[in-house]
């Protein structure tokens, strides 16, 4: 029997004990009664401690009785280096944010960039707005974020001043040319809750110093697995970095070839804008070229 289904069927009984109903229990302990329903069916793999510690008061647990309930729920998840200890960690991270997105949906993300003067990414921040559609909730979010390996060092890239989420583990994938990170959301949010993620890249301590220096970065995009409300991407030229032309694309898929949606024009401050609503399936931004 698995551990959450085993703390299930002690959270069936105790109640049982206690001669509630999972409506009177759900009274007492202040959680919805659907949670004290995913609760005894095992679906919540993962409470937050907060859901438990309050169960754990309306059934009354004090002592070793109360130790053991919350020892029932802790959780059993994997670290990244565990996680991807079975197959190539390019496949397992897939198969994490494809499960993921049975659980979450991106509604609206709003990403930035400043270029800087040698023509390079310097602040990258992303702000995303996001809908649970899981009916056990979530607590926990992965992502990745894409870079040139060529130039820049995979364990100095970190993702910084975060806002509603700490980042609890992260791990280089060189195959892909990306990293992967894994955060805390600090409680459960419910099916149909919508919250706010914001965090932020800084390449500069992570150029490799003896890189390849030469080429430029020309693009700011975003991969959308499925469908988004809007999205918008702001870029920042350095005055001495401004280009000769500037356009916003979108491609169906991250191989797929290029769309020039429109060209657009720079403002008085170096910025450029890229605004899409609604946002299909696919990769969306804008590129730029000094030429």
């Amino acid at each position: 029997m698995s551990r959450a289904n085993a703390a299930s069927d002690a959270l069936r009984r105790l109640r049982r004990a206690a001669g509630l109903s999972q409506e009177e229990l759900a009274a007492r302990s202040g959680v919805s009664a659907r949670t004290i329903r995913t609760l005894e069916s095992g679906g919540a793999r993962r409470p937050h401690r907060d859901t438990v510690t309050a169960v754990a008061d309306a059934l009354g647990l004090d002592g070793a009785d109360r130790a053991a309930f919350a020892a029932s729920w802790r959780s059993d998840r994997l670290t990244m280096s565990e996680m991807f200890r079975s197959q190539s960690p390019a496949r397992a991270m897939e198969e994490q944010l494809s499960r993921q997105r049975e659980r979450i949906r991106d509604l609206v993300v709003d990403m930035s960039v400043e270029v800087r003067a040698d023509r390079r990414w310097g602040l990258s921040r992303i702000r995303r707005t996001i809908e649970v559609v899981a009916a056990e909730g979530v607590d926990h979010i992965h992502w990745m974020f894409s870079f040139d390996p060529l130039v820049v060092d995979g364990a100095a890239f970190v993702a910084a001043r975060c806002v509603n989420v700490a980042v609890t583990d992260s791990f280089v994938l060189p195959e892909s040319g990306a990293k992967a990170f894994a955060g805390d959301l600090g409680r459960t949010f419910e099916q149909g809750e919508r919250f706010v993620l914001e965090y932020e890249y800084d390449y500069e301590p992570a150029y490799l110093s003896g890189g390849r220096r030469a080429a430029a970065d020309t693009e700011a995009l975003f991969a959308s697995a499925t469908p988004m409300q809007v999205l918008v991407t702001d870029v920042t030229f350095d005055p001495r970095a401004v280009p000769a032309r500037v356009w916003q694309v979108s491609q169906d898929s991250v191989a797929g070839p290029a769309t020039v949606v429109r060209e657009l024009s720079l403002g008085r401050f170096g910025h450029a804008q890229a605004v899409v609503c609604p946002v299909p399936s696919g990769v969306h931004g804008i590129r730029w070229s000094w030429d």
